[in-house]
């Protein structure tokens, strides 16, 4: 019988796993949902963003904690959402390209669905207004802001009051004004105190216009801000939606950078030692193609079995450490590793083992790691 402190991950048969793969554990993913859900503290302030899991096991998981709206960052992933029977999905990625074309045709497949997206650009919003006469159906359209990340988005101000305006001009009932989206994924402090006071800084000329706005008789009907690090923080403010996902799987990544969260590690890595090309040195089957390498060597993966094991090398297949335990290991042997950032990781694989009391009991399939599903 298993000790209650085994890690789930810790398989009574590792010999089925095909390695390298991806482990879930429904019961963690459950409870990391439970405790977003608590943090926010109102069930319908949350738009879980899903570009983390890519799954509609996930999503239908989602959907049975009485979470309807969600965020995503592709048109696949809005399908995947609508497939899974979404309420409400944002799409958080201005529409450029044939997206707008395929965007619209989803929009029209699941009629009973809310869609919306951002914009930042007069021509792109021209494009949207045309693109939904010609293909019918309803659109929401978010105002993307920029509030200091500098990535996507338009700054508070006249430009973007314009856009608002040219929403709004629009008589067809089919082009909707949602609000305004604003992401601060560049503030990761790990002291909440620190991470909390730049939010609120940077959120300040947030507040500003949506005050400017309405001294000239514009209202902002929503507001939704903030991923997993300020979350926390936004939830503290009224009346503001907010769109976390890595919450959902949690990664070794954000463990460290933000330990106040109470999440826990919901997909694991698997990997076999496939060489042992030199005294205190391992070879693993888990190379870029398997995990995610924009980190440096050092942050891309963490074996719990090895903590101190120093990364000497990674290929296309291929993950060579040096760890003064190696005589412990045979060729063949497994070690599970938590990926240091989860969500491009997972977009690596076509599945992932479904495990539940150290044993494999399903296989739930990562749709939306493709660019295209139907649409």
């Amino acid at each position: 019988m298993r000790e209650p402190t085994t890690p789930w991950y810790e398989l009574n048969d590792p010999s089925l796993l095909d390695t390298p793969c991806l482990m879930v554990h429904p019961e963690t993913v459950k409870a990391n949902i439970q405790k977003m859900c608590e943090i926010a503290g109102k069930k319908e302030r949350l738009i879980p963003h899903v570009k983390t899991h890519k799954m509609e096991a996930v999503a239908r998981m989602h959907l049975a904690e009485g979470l309807a709206s969600f965020k995503c960052a592709t048109v696949a992933e809005a399908e995947m959402l609508a497939q899974a029977g979404a309420e409400s999905i944002l799409l958080a990625h201005q529409l450029v390209g044939p997206k707008l074309a395929r965007y619209m045709k989803l929009v029209a497949a699941y009629p009973d669905t809310s869609f919306s997206t951002i914009v930042d650009d007069m021509g792109i919003l021209k494009q949207i207004i045309q693109g939904v006469t010609e293909f019918g159906g309803r659109l929401g359209l978010w105002i993307d802001l920029d509030n200091g990340m500098h990535r996507s988005g338009i700054m508070p101000g006249r430009e973007a009051q314009e856009l608002i305006e040219a929403i709004l001009s629009v008589t067809s009932e089919k082009v909707v004004f949602e609000g305004l989206h604003v992401y601060d994924g560049h503030l990761r402090d790990q002291a909440f105190n620190e991470r909390k006071d730049k939010s609120d800084m940077a959120f300040e000329a947030v507040e500003s216009f949506i005050q400017e706005l309405a001294e000239k008789g514009i209202t902002i009907p929503k507001v939704v801000a903030g991923g997993s690090p300020t979350f926390p923080v936004h939830s503290l403010r009224e009346n503001i939606f907010v769109s976390p996902g890595t919450y959902v799987f949690w990664d070794y990544g954000y463990e460290k950078m933000l330990p106040e969260l109470p999440f826990e590690w919901a997909a694991i890595i698997a990997t076999r030692i496939i060489s042992k090309p030199g005294e205190n040195r391992l070879t693993l089957d888990l190379g870029h193609k398997a995990i995610a390498a924009e980190n440096p060597l050092e942050k891309r993966v963490y074996f719990p079995a090895l903590p101190k094991a120093v990364f000497v090398g990674q290929s296309e297949e291929h993950l060579v450490i040096h760890t003064e335990e190696e005589g412990q290991y045979q060729v063949g042997d497994v070690l599970y590793g938590v990926p240091h950032h989860i969500c491009p990781t997972v977009a690596l694989h076509q599945q992932a083992y479904v495990i539940k009391s150290y044993q494999i009991i399903d296989h739930w399939k990562v749709s939306a790691r493709d660019r295209m599903l139907t649409i």
